[in-house]
């Protein structure tokens, strides 16, 4: 029998996948941290206004309530971080592990761009091997994203995780390797959020400083 032919996924190919997996979780983990939220008595809505307040006119609030503000805010946040880390990591696990691991041996995202993941010999993963895969992408983030570069820079298109894991991403149909224009105008996209967002916050800031007197 002879192997499958490689046709390995480029980098922006995997990152449009990624960021559309990224939006779905995103969802489902902003349903979830709601409810888990409102249960543990986490979502004390008072303390958005208040910030809002000491920010825009600083003097206007007194040393000892803007202490008492912060003392509060700084464990609230240190426990929604966690909590919030925590169920992110449950359900991507689940939802990686599961769909690459099933018949489709994707994410609904790679399977948008028609992509696959499979082991070193070409074949599906296994639940184990999947898993290994999500728990060895903890590396690419801790290297600053540098080992999910590894993507764009080796021969076989693979980052550190998919090396770790033994695991490779495919084109499901290797006739078919071109993005979709689609796929192009949601990376156009993307990049004007980005830079619309780095504008709105430097001029905001510049607003702040000057309110405030600093410049």
């Amino acid at each position: 029998m002879n192997p499958p032919p490689v046709s390995p996924a480029g980098f922006w190919k995997r990152y449009v996948a990624y960021s559309i997996d990224v939006l779905l979780l995103s969802f489902v983990c902003q349903l979830v941290l709601t409810i888990v939220f409102a249960i543990m008595g986490l979502n004390d809505d008072s303390l958005v206004p208040r910030l809002l307040a000491m920010a825009a006119d600083p003097e206007a609030l007194d040393t000892d309530a803007a202490l008492s503000l912060l003392t509060g805010l700084w464990p609230l946040l240190w426990r929604m971080s966690w909590i919030s880390t925590l169920v992110y990591a449950l359900i991507a696990g689940v939802y990686f592990v599961g769909m690459e691991s099933s018949a489709w041996r994707a994410s609904l995202g790679k399977r948008l761009l028609g992509l696959v993941v499979l082991d070193g010999q070409g074949q599906a993963l296994t639940p184990w091997r999947a898993a290994a895969r999500f728990f060895a992408a903890a590396l690419s983030w801790l290297t600053l994203n540098l080992g999910h570069a590894l993507a764009a820079w080796t021969p076989s298109k693979r980052a550190l995780h998919d090396f770790v894991a033994g695991t490779r991403v495919e084109h499901a149909n290797p006739t078919q390797t071109t993005m979709p224009a689609w796929a192009w105008a949601f990376l156009g996209l993307q990049a004007l959020l980005l830079f619309g967002t780095v504008i709105v916050l430097s001029v905001a800031l510049a607003l702040w400083l000057t309110a405030v007197g600093l410049v």
